[in-house]
């Protein structure tokens, strides 16, 4: 085989740590997306606890409409009564008795919404523990990725990091013309910007 001029076997070397740099980065890449999306599952799992809370608060305030009107409708109801021992008339009567059916029915009605709407609101509260639990297992494990992903991420760093110094000193070893070509090629095809070729 024959000798290789010095400056091209240097050229293969800065090479060979581009194309080590770029696998790198690419490493780098696919971690940070990794963590990304921990990120991501955490901010998912928090907006829907922040969206359950808000619906509580939503349902408790609809019920403490409906505990209002009920009320309103029972001091209603009262008065009536207190008016229909007091009328004179068997017709006023009969009206005044109308009217206090249809202020219980009122009650009955929004009675029967405050139970429907306090079973919602017991699974509400069951789907907020339940969610409360899911993030805090994503935290943990956000915790737990963020610390190893950090870690692997500092080794890539730090393997980059000895491939440019590396590469810096294989590029000394290049003269400045042959370098400038190198550097354009390598811009152009973004990746490897030689081929070794072998005679047979």
């Amino acid at each position: 085989m024959a000798q290789q001029h010095p400056e091209v076997q240097a050229l293969l070397e800065v090479d060979r740590h581009d194309r080590e740099i770029a696998r790198l980065d690419d490493e780098l890449r696919y971690l940070e997306g990794l963590l990304a999306r921990e990120r991501a599952r955490v901010e998912a799992v928090e907006r829907k606890v922040a969206d359950a809370r808000d619906r509580a608060r939503e349902l408790q305030r609809q019920l403490d409409a409906l505990e209002l009107e009920a009320r309103s409708a029972a001091e209603r109801q009262q008065k009536l009564r207190v008016q229909q021992n007091q009328v004179k008339t068997n017709e006023e009567y009969s009206a005044l008795g109308r009217q206090i059916e249809a202020a219980g029915r009122e009650i009955g009605e929004k009675e029967d919404a405050m139970l429907a709407g306090f079973e919602q609101q017991e699974a509400l509260e069951a789907e907020i523990a339940r969610l409360e639990d899911e993030l805090a297992e994503a935290r943990a494990q956000l915790a737990r990725d963020t610390e190893r992903l950090e870690g692997d991420m500092q080794a890539v760093r730090s393997r980059r990091d000895e491939q440019q110094r590396e590469r810096a000193q294989a590029l000394e070893k290049v003269g400045a013309k042959t370098r400038a070509m190198y550097e354009r090629v390598l811009a152009k095809v973004k990746g490897r910007a030689l081929a070794e070729v072998e005679s047979g």
